[in-house]
């Protein structure tokens, strides 16, 4: 099978997709590059988040556990943040899918599980 097939079945989308996020569905990968924005921010208030231009698309990693993280792009997530607006992001898989598909399979299995427990 395909590797992108794979990737879309594990994560709904493939490397090289540009994707809609709300910010907080990104978890923040260099948090120390979060200093920046926020130092601009303080000094130049809205009028600054207004004038970070969103058309570039963030750059965003999807793993295993199909965890969504931004890479790069601390300054246009911080803006979409304040504006409560989605941005682009640009995709690059870390993760595995054919162990992410196994995973799901095996979580839902389990879930599925009509066997008896019995307290010790």
């Amino acid at each position: 099978m395909n590797v992108d097939e794979l990737d879309v079945m594990a994560y709904g989308c493939k490397g090289g997709d540009i994707c809609s996020f709300k910010p907080s569905e990104l978890r923040i990968k260099w948090k120390d590059d979060l200093v920046n924005p926020q130092y601009k921010y303080e000094q130049g208030g809205m009028a600054w988040v207004r004038s970070v231009a969103l058309d570039e698309p963030v750059e965003v990693s999807v793993d295993d556990n199909g965890v969504f993280w931004l890479e790069d792009g601390h300054h246009r997530w911080f803006a979409a943040t304040k504006l409560g607006i989605e941005l682009q992001g640009v995709i690059e898989v870390k993760g595995n899918p054919v162990k992410t598909i196994m995973a799901r399979q095996e979580k839902a299995l389990r879930a599925d599980d009509p066997s008896p427990t019995f307290p010790d």
